[in-house]
């Protein structure tokens, strides 16, 4: 079935009622993006889970997907007639013809490199590397893939890092990625908790793709058991979720989270009040190694002319 792309210019303070009222109006989806994206004039806007956006860009590229049956051009007078603004006069359209999308999504996700001896790689594709260690893991529903800055930071700490044998606390599991790195790394016992039953779930056959057992439970269920490491990518950990990044680091400071790791580590990755990487030993007091490893890994990436994986 085919359908009609719709991209138009417009400016902050008609984005996105433009955008609601083309759904109104008979769109499938739309997007709204930076429309000085790859230009000097980009502007990149971060703000954290239960925050409301303070900033918006000055202009913004509207795309929207309808079905070939309706007329674009006409559903865009609609909307800007409903909201109050002059029809743009750079309307642009084109035709989007079906494909086979799975196989086309499949396309956007090749192998990661999280060191020279461990890669992600999805179950279509093999890494360049046939005798690194391996995490198979599809794109879904779970937070995780590999592809975030946060996760792989949190990968390449425990790929350095991680005692054999170690106990591993995974708080926020989401795909499972770092409590399944954990026990290929050779982990002893690891436990992995979240509150999404979905993530757990997610977990659990991603577990089994990577031929590892995983201690899965609720948070209510993991009672007062002691870790030896505990990796966190904050913007997935639920129970943060909404949290400023002050509050949440001081959660992780807080007496009652570091009695589960009395001789161990916290990893705590994504919060932009302590922007970047690092680690807590279990006095709550940061690991100067990690300030190190964070200049080391961008020092790695300018070499090879790179950016963090996003």
């Amino acid at each position: 079935m085919p359908w009609v792309s719709l991209s138009l210019q417009v400016d902050a303070a008609s984005a996105e009622g433009l955008a609601d009222a083309l759904l109104e109006r008979g769109a499938i989806s739309v997007e709204l993006t930076d429309a000085d994206a790859g230009r000097p004039g980009e502007i990149p806007l971060f703000w954290e889970p239960g925050e409301a956006p303070d900033a918006r860009w000055p202009r913004s590229r509207l795309s929207a997907l309808f079905d070939a049956g309706v007329d674009p051009a006409q559903a865009v007078a609609a909307a800007c007639w409903a909201v109050e603004v002059p029809v743009p006069a750079d309307l642009h359209t084109e035709p989007v013809q079906d494909q086979d999308w799975v196989r086309a999504t499949q396309q956007q996700f090749g192998p990661i490199e999280i060191s020279p001896r461990m890669w992600i790689a999805p179950s279509w594709c093999e890494p360049p590397d046939p005798s690194a260690l391996v995490l198979r893991l599809d794109p879904g529903l779970a937070f995780g893939t590999g592809a975030h800055p946060t996760t792989w930071q949190c990968l390449r700490w425990l790929d350095e890092h991680l005692r054999s044998g170690q106990s591993v606390l995974d708080y926020g599991c989401g795909s499972g990625i770092l409590a399944i790195a954990a026990k290929k790394l050779g982990a002893g016992r690891v436990v992995a908790t979240d509150i999404d039953p979905d993530a757990l779930q997610v977990s659990l056959d991603n577990a089994l793709q990577n031929g590892v057992a995983l201690d899965l439970r609720a948070p209510d269920a993991l009672g007062a058991e002691r870790f030896g490491c505990s990796p966190h990518c904050w913007l997935r950990t639920p129970a943060l979720q909404g949290t400023s990044s002050s509050r949440a680091y001081s959660r992780f400071r807080s007496k009652p989270y570091r009695r589960r790791m009395p001789n161990g580590s916290i990893l705590r990755n994504g919060m932009r009040a302590k922007a970047g990487f690092a680690s807590l030993a279990s006095d709550g007091r940061p690991d100067p190694d990690s300030a190190r490893q964070r200049e080391e890994l961008l020092r790695q990436q300018r070499q090879r002319g790179q950016r963090a994986p996003a």
